[in-house]
């Protein structure tokens, strides 16, 4: 089952969610900012988790099928909050 994960940050709910579906889980995490990107590589290696997630260094709503990803995702996880309700 695809698995994608929006505004991904530091991968935390795409290893949580790549560990739930199991082995053979697999999550591609979408994160538009360069820096985070590079943060997340590096906590997803110390996790032991690079081969589960996929990082795509894009906004959730750039990718394209076909291009980015094989297929549409069954499942999106997401983390939606502003900053101002803080």
């Amino acid at each position: 089952m695809p698995l994608q994960s929006g505004s991904a940050g530091t991968g935390l709910l795409s290893m949580l969610a790549a560990r739930a579906m199991g082995d053979e889980g697999r999550v591609t995490a979408c994160e538009s900012y360069l820096p985070m990107v590079k943060l997340m590589k590096k906590v997803l290696r110390l996790n032991g988790m690079e081969g589960r997630v996929k990082i795509i260094n894009k906004r959730s709503d750039e990718l394209q099928v076909g291009l980015d990803i094989p297929s549409r995702a069954h499942v999106l996880v997401s983390v939606i909050s502003r900053l101002s309700s803080l």
